[in-house]
């Protein structure tokens, strides 16, 4: 039996975004306090709650081995049918009717592309980012969409035994994520898949098939997030989501341990890197730095992450880690 390395229990994915949450916490609350008061942190849980959803559709794709490029411009794109749709009719359940088939035509657009045609996951989902965008403009010419809609509003400003609705619904999301990919099938082959495509196939795995149902749930998580967004700001416009969200919850997904290459990540991974992700922000504007330097510091924040899941890969190799291949 091999004695216990202190590596394994340190380094560990499933806790390592723990740790990295703490530590980031703690240094900043040292630097300042105010980032840490309560009512910072609840701002701060609030506004990680639309990176969440968003890094929860990442995860799922870069588990699978695969990447989507259009998931920040779908929410967008999603804001826009919500708001059209309740504008025009003031029907709340055809408004979500309309927004969760809209999702799922473009999740199958996506899966067919990288599943069924075998077509690179990064050209398939960068062909799809810009045909939303494009989208989105077109269907966005009306201006402004402002959504005075009853429910929509108390998931955006109630709260449920004192916490906030929207982070009640994030929870919610992180559950159903977590029981999907730890406890169905489904969501086991996920990680298979990512982790030896050719082996899983041998095995008589479906790849095509799971990867196509894969960008589907990608896109529910999307859904998911463009009701957040509305619910958080009632006031519509081109510009919420898009490419500033994919980047965040790129960042949230890598930082909280998702490896790029595949087969590894937990939801609770991606919960700790989107509130890493939204305690960064929070502090940079404490700290008064230039709006227009945030996106440097992140990309920083985001190499430093891919550097590390390198690292970890090496380690897992050389020390026997656990590659935490379970949500």
């Amino acid at each position: 039996m091999k004695p216990n390395n202190p590596l394994t229990s340190l380094l560990n994915p499933t806790f390592a975004p723990v740790l990295i949450l703490l530590l980031l916490a703690a240094v900043l609350g040292l630097t300042d306090p105010r980032i840490l008061s309560p009512g910072n942190l609840l701002t701060i849980s609030i506004a990680a709650v639309p990176i969440v959803l968003v890094a929860l559709a990442t995860m799922v794709t870069l588990v699978s081995g695969g990447i989507d490029l259009s998931v920040g411009n779908l929410v967008t794109f999603l804001c826009i049918t919500l708001a059209t749709v309740l504008t025009a009719t003031t029907s709340l359940p055809l408004a979500l009717a309309a927004g969760l088939l809209t999702a799922l035509a473009v999740g199958a657009v996506n899966g067919a592309l990288v599943g069924l045609l075998r077509i690179p996951p990064f050209i398939a989902t960068l062909a799809t980012m810009i045909a939303l965008q494009g989208a989105t403009l077109y269907f966005a010419q009306a201006g402004v969409l402002i959504v005075k809609e009853p429910v929509l509003r108390v998931l955006g400003q109630g709260a449920f035994l004192g916490v906030p609705m929207l982070i009640v619904y994030a929870l919610a999301a992180g559950v159903v994520a977590m029981l999907v990919m730890r406890h169905t099938p489904f969501g086991l082959r996920i990680y298979a898949v990512g982790s030896d495509a050719d082996a899983v196939a041998l095995s008589g795995v479906p790849v095509a098939r799971i990867r196509f149902f894969t960008y589907l749930l990608a896109s529910v998580f999307a859904f998911l997030c463009s009701i957040a967004l509305i619910g958080r700001v009632p006031i519509v416009t081109a510009t919420m989501g898009g490419t500033s969200l994919l980047l965040d919850g790129f960042s949230a997904a890598v930082l909280g341990g998702v490896s790029i290459f595949g087969g590894r990540g937990t939801v609770l991974g991606v919960f700790c890197g989107a509130l890493a992700i939204s305690l960064i922000t929070a502090a940079t504007q404490v700290f008064g730095v230039d709006p227009a330097a945030i996106g440097l510091i992140k990309g920083m924040i985001v190499l430093m992450a891919l550097a590390t899941d390198r690292g970890l890969q090496w380690l897992s190799r050389r020390y026997s880690l656990p590659k935490a291949n379970a949500a």
